[in-house]
């Protein structure tokens, strides 16, 4: 079985992503409110996590240390634009930079190659627009992996 192996290390901890042929899947939650990330839509929202493949996503290994996010339900990719406050989206995959996502050294926020934008939860109520903004470590911008479910 092959495995690819991205490492995130955030403060006391290191995070390892084993991303394996099988598929394994997860779920992006805001640790503040527990909503996840939602591809059903083109534009990405946050919502109750219900276990729904448009809810889970798999990282697939890109140039530069990052990573590809891509949704189980389409196979889109999670897309960043290159101005604040601009929807995040799925789209088919193409390997541009607006794709291609770490996972920031200093906690669990997801930063993309475009402009080092987070991915936020804006308001942290379930149904809203998931954007990026410049890092700033609020709880909108933390989120965590969830493989149990």
């Amino acid at each position: 079985m092959s495995r690819f192996l991205s490492l995130f290390t955030l403060p006391c901890l290191v995070l390892f992503v084993i991303v394996t042929a099988d598929d394994k899947y997860f779920a992006i939650k805001n640790q503040d409110t527990g909503l996840a990330l939602d591809g059903k839509e083109e534009s990405v929202k946050t919502r109750r996590f219900s276990n729904s493949d448009t809810q889970l996503w798999k990282m697939v290994p890109s140039n530069s240390n990052r990573n590809v996010i891509v949704n189980k339900a389409n196979g889109k990719a999670l897309t960043a634009r290159h101005q604040d406050g601009s929807t995040v989206r799925v789209v088919d995959p193409d390997g541009s930079r607006g794709q291609q996502w770490y996972v920031n050294p200093s906690g669990s926020t997801f930063v993309n190659a475009v402009g080092n934008r987070a991915i936020d939860a804006k308001d942290g109520t379930g149904g809203n627009l998931v954007i990026v903004w410049p890092q700033n470590g609020k709880p909108c911008q933390i989120f965590e992996l969830d493989y149990d479910f």
